[in-house]
């Protein structure tokens, strides 16, 4: 497969282009009432990804990394975004899904930036549903690594102010639970040139990629150009459920460090692709689970 790469100045339109030609179109278009995308800073070292996929931590675009720091780091990107329409159908034909459980949701997406053959992405490591949603989700994960527990977003465009968490299901008490809370005031005032490195390096990643069993699928989506609004942050911030879902060690946590944050105020469409497994014949093989843990611990040797 030939290498994906593009300017930062073209990305949304790379990912629109695959979307259209390579997935036929969205089979789902979600609006969302606001998007929140948060950077955390890790080092690379405390973590284990599948080596089909590449840690992407350049802020500066598609230069390679080259720096010993940019090697030995890692990025975390967190999404949180409330749904609040649903249509889905097939070849341009959009059914309106008034009564999907999903309107009124918040979804919090947990993830490592990462690169497989110059696309960058999102290597999902946890899709944090409502525990409202678990029935209505049942088995239709499509790869997904998909976690239930309590979600919640606000953000006042009046006030500036964003307030957003996510916790996991850990005991019964719920004070308990991995969390994660995550406070800003949000800034309205223009960015200088040259200031919007990191708000491309975030929000501009329209794939997901995940890894189940040793299955490798993607998901390809594309929202709506809108502003990005950078988040000042606040007190100190709850990072529990992230270190959870990074599985990183004790002694790695305390170098977990939030970097910064956006909000996206009302993105009115996202279109969103069908889930796609990545490794040819053997996705319409049905492994055995023994034999897909073998296969990666052979590669691990």
């Amino acid at each position: 497969m030939a290498p994906l790469i593009q300017s930062k100045r073209t990305r949304a339109e790379a990912a629109l282009q695959r979307l259209e030609a390579t997935e036929g179109g969205p089979f789902t278009v979600v609006d969302q009432a606001d998007v929140a995308a948060f950077h955390f800073d890790l080092p690379a070292a405390a973590l284990r990804i599948d080596p089909r996929l590449e840690l992407d931590a350049d802020r500066h675009g598609d230069a390679p990394q080259d720096s010993e720091r940019e090697s030995a780091r890692a990025v975390a990107r967190v999404l949180a975004y409330t749904v609040v329409r649903v249509r889905s159908g097939l070849e341009g034909r959009m059914t309106e899904r008034a009564g999907s459980p999903w309107v009124g949701r918040t979804i919090f997406e947990i993830g490592l930036c990462v690169r497989h053959a110059g696309e960058p992405g999102v290597l999902l490591l946890a899709q944090v549903c409502p525990e409202a949603l678990e029935g209505a989700v049942g088995d239709r994960r499509f790869g997904k690594p998909v976690r239930f527990g309590t979600t919640s977003l606000q953000f006042d465009a009046s006030r500036g102010t964003l307030d957003c968490g996510v916790a996991l299901p850990g005991s019964k008490s719920f004070m308990d639970r991995p969390r994660l809370a995550l406070a800003g005031q949000v800034s309205d005032e223009p960015r200088q040139e040259g200031e919007t490195t990191g708000e491309e390096f975030l929000l501009e990643r329209y794939t997901n990629f995940t890894v189940e069993r040793g299955l490798l699928r993607l998901e390809r989506c594309w929202r709506s150009p809108t502003a990005a609004l950078p988040v000042a942050m606040r007190g100190e911030e709850s990072q529990a459920a992230l270190v959870d879902v990074l599985g990183i060690a004790p002694a790695a946590a305390a170098e977990v460090t939030l970097v910064g944050g956006y909000v996206l105020p009302g993105v009115s469409e996202c279109r969103i692709g069908r889930p796609r497994c990545m490794q040819g014949p053997a996705c319409a093989t049905r492994w055995p689970i023994e034999v897909r843990q073998a296969t990666r611990a052979e590669k691990d040797d």
